[in-house]
Parts: C-alpha cells; sequence; structure tokens
C-alpha cells in the first residue's frame, strides 16, 4: 500500500519541487538585485548628504563626490554594455590621464547637454587651468567632435555593475512592482494562512482519533508563538491526508501485532505454569500415596504385635 501511494504521489512531488526551486531561484535573483541597487543607492545618498553638507559649510558649489548611471547606448561596448550601470567618483582633472572612462556633460552639438561617459583619447592644454580632453567611444568610428572641459566633468568609472539598468527598468515600471513586491508578499500571506488551516486541520483530525479511540486527555494548549513555529506541527513539505491515514493505520497494525505476541506469550506462560503446577501436584498425590502405603504398612504391624502379645499372654 505504501508503494502505491508513493508511486501516485511521485509525479506531483517532482512537477511541485521543479516549480519550487524554480521560483526560489528567481527570487533569490530579484532580492539580491533589489538589495545591491538599495546598497549602492543608500551608499550613494550618505556620501551626497555629507559631501552636500561640507560643500555648504565651505561655501563651495561642487558636483557629489560618487554618482551612478545606466548606460542606454551602445557607444562604449564591449567595455560598457548597454543597461550597464557605472559608479562615477568625482576626481581631481589633473589627475585624468588617456584611456580613463570618464562622465561628462557633452557640449557636442550631436549630443547637447546628455550625460555621455567615453573613454580619454587625447588631452590638450595639460598643466594649465584650462585642460580640455578629447573623447571616443569604443564602439565608434570616429572622435567626439566638442572638447570636453574639466569643469563639466562628473566624475571617473570606477565601477561597472552588468545589466543592472534592466532591473532599475523593471522595477520603474507599474507591473515590475506589483510582480516584484506585490505578489511575492501576497504569495507569503497566502503560504502561511494555507500553512495554518492545515495545521488546524491536523490538530483537529488527530483530537477527534483520540477522541474515537477513548483517550481523552486534555491537550495542550497553544499560545501564538507555538503557531508561528510551523515546524512543531508539520514538516516544510505539504502533508497529505491520505499518507497521514496509512501512518495511523500502520500504527494501529503495530499496535495490534504487538498485543497479539503479548497475548501469545501470555498463553505460553500460562501453558508452562499450568504444566508445572500439573507435575507438582502429581508429585504431592506420589508423596501422599508413598505417605499413605507407609502408614498402612505400620498399622498392619502394630496390628501383628498386638496379635503376638495376646498370644503370649494367653499362655
Amino acid at each position: 500500500m505504501r508503494e502505491d501511494i508513493n508511486a501516485e504521489y511521485k509525479p506531483h512531488i517532482k512537477v511541485f519541487d521543479t516549480i519550487k526551486l524554480s521560483l526560489h531561484y528567481v527570487s533569490k535573483v530579484i532580492l539580491w538585485s533589489i538589495f545591491l541597487i538599495l546598497i549602492i543607492a543608500a551608499i550613494t545618498l550618505v556620501v551626497y548628504v555629507v559631501d552636500l553638507k561640507r560643500n555648504i559649510e565651505t561655501g563651495k558649489e561642487t558636483i557629489p563626490l560618487f554618482n551612478a548611471y545606466v548606460i542606454i547606448s551602445p557607444s562604449m561596448v564591449p567595455a560598457i554594455k548597454v543597461q550597464d550601470a557605472v559608479v562615477v567618483m568625482r576626481t581631481d582633472v589633473k589627475k585624468l590621464k588617456k584611456n580613463d572612462i570618464i562622465t561628462f556633460d557633452s557640449k557636442d552639438p550631436r549630443y547637447d547637454g546628455i550625460t555621455i561617459t567615453h573613454r580619454i583619447v587625447g588631452i590638450e592644454n595639460k598643466g594649465t587651468d584650462n585642460v580640455l580632453f578629447r573623447t571616443k567611444g569604443d564602439n565608434n568610428n570616429t572622435e567626439d567632435t566638442a572638447l570636453v572641459n574639466g569643469k563639466n566633468i562628473y566624475g571617473k568609472v570606477i565601477l561597472r555593475i552588468p545589466k543592472i539598468g534592466y532591473i532599475q527598468y523593471f522595477l520603474s515600471q507599474t507591473y515590475g512592482w506589483i510582480i516584484a513586491i506585490v505578489i511575492p508578499c501576497l504569495a507569503i500571506i497566502i503560504y502561511d494562512i494555507i500553512k495554518l488551516i492545515k495545521t488546524i486541520k491536523h490538530e483537529t483530525s488527530r483530537l477527534n482519533k483520540n477522541r474515537k479511540n477513548g483517550n481523552l486527555s486534555v491537550p495542550k494548549t497553544v499560545s501564538s508563538s507555538d503557531l508561528k513555529d510551523r515546524n512543531k506541527f508539520i514538516d516544510d513539505e505539504i502533508i497529505d491526508d491520505e499518507i497521514l491515514d496509512f501512518k495511523e493505520d500502520k500504527k494501529k497494525e503495530s499496535y495490534s501485532n504487538k498485543s497479539n505476541k503479548t497475548k501469545e506469550n501470555i498463553e505460553k506462560s500460562k501453558s508452562s505454569k499450568a504444566k508445572e503446577n500439573i507435575k507438582k501436584s502429581k508429585k504431592k498425590e506420589s508423596k501422599k500415596e508413598e505417605k499413605y502405603a507407609d502408614d498402612e504398612y505400620l498399622e498392619i504391624l502394630r496390628k501383628y504385635s498386638e496379635q503376638k502379645k495376646n498370644k503370649k499372654g494367653g499362655r
């Protein structure tokens, strides 16, 4: 019977495990990505606030110490791909050198006012206060037409985070928030409700079975903290009622087998005791018979001696 139940539920368990593993993997990736974005955002915000406060105290107007941007064009492929995020740190323009990747406010007529991330391919007016940089995208055929003034540079790229832009775009949409935040929260709540219902159902069926079996012991009260610990009542996997009934039947069979064995042992012990009692009674009877025979023999001897004495007295 056990093999039949396992064979019947094995395909369902396999499908359930596959779905569970897939959802676990996807949710783990999404959660770690969100966590990474939040960490970067938090660090950037803290540094930005501290740097802004210092600039206000000193009366200087400077760009933030750290900033982050998502790349939306393939001009820097393969070094930086579309939807990659770059973290930029404010750097002294005198320390910038050839082959550094910088983010700047472009004055190129084609991209005027757009934030661009390109590589430095040349430096002009080096050593002066008016340093100019020639830039070019790694994937572009020509250099940028306009030179970049040091005042328009936001900073040097210090970190690239691959494909983080997709997650940022996904979470910025309404459906993204619903899928990534609302649905998982609802799933967790529904899952907990189902587990609680199954726990109550399991406990109720157990109590009913105990009442039917005549076990009227008062159950222990369960506190809300105990209900939170779901492993006290059921396993992490879904418990099937038929399998539970099967286990209960098996327990009953084992109990009946034990009781039968106990009865057999009692009967054996009774039969062995009866045999011993019969032997003892036979021994007692034989002793009684022997004693009776001895008494009879003594009586005969006594009578014979009395007859003898009477004969002598007659003479």
